[in-house]
């Protein structure tokens, strides 16, 4: 069930929101959001907070106000990576599909400090968890080319081919397709 606060987001994109806490207005969540999705395509991979403090050199830059908001003589360039990594932890997403709203950047495995949008964390942890269930169904075959063995044998006790045959069809159950087990057991 939806949470009543986020019934007004659109449920047909993602929306940015800033998280409860952070002193960043909420109108200015989806230019921060666009302007990250922005430099992440012009980069061609995941921003790091350097990568939105040099973006943030610009005036016109959404996350300008936010990382250069006092006297460039007073201010040291830790502490704009300081304002980068705030403005990384504020932004939010709503993502409909899963009707939640989180944070909208996850660290990036592929990079020492480098964030990615979590649409994209959350779709290469799918392709991880396929890999895993591939590996998982390619057991399934094995042991159950080794439960026909068992079942085979005559002098196998009663109590261990019930065993067999109970494990053999929770397996057929669970498994998606012989057609896939096979394929990932040739894999």
């Amino acid at each position: 069930m939806m949470k009543a606060k986020y019934a007004a987001l659109p449920q047909d994109r993602v929306s940015y929101l800033i998280g409860e806490g952070f002193h960043i207005p909420q109108r200015d969540a989806e230019s921060l959001g666009a302007a990250f999705e922005a430099l992440e395509k012009r980069l061609k991979s995941a921003p790091t907070a350097r990568d939105i403090v040099e973006a943030a050199r610009d005036s016109k830059s959404p996350f300008h106000p936010y990382i250069f908001d006092v006297d460039d003589a007073s201010a040291a360039y830790s502490y704009r990576l300081e304002r980068a990594q705030y403005v990384i932890q504020a932004l939010r997403v709503y993502l409909p599909h899963y009707q939640f709203v989180t944070r909208a950047l996850q660290p990036d495995p592929a990079s020492k400090n480098g964030f990615v949008r979590t649409e994209v964390a959350i779709t290469d942890r799918r392709d991880v968890m396929d890999q895993w269930s591939n590996r998982l169904v390619a057991l399934a075959v094995s042991i159950d080319e080794e439960f026909s063995q068992v079942l085979a044998m005559k002098t196998a006790p009663q109590s261990v081919k019930d065993f067999v045959a109970a494990a053999r069809e929770f397996a057929r159950k669970e498994r998606p397709t012989q057609t896939r087990a096979r394929q990932a057991a040739r894999a």
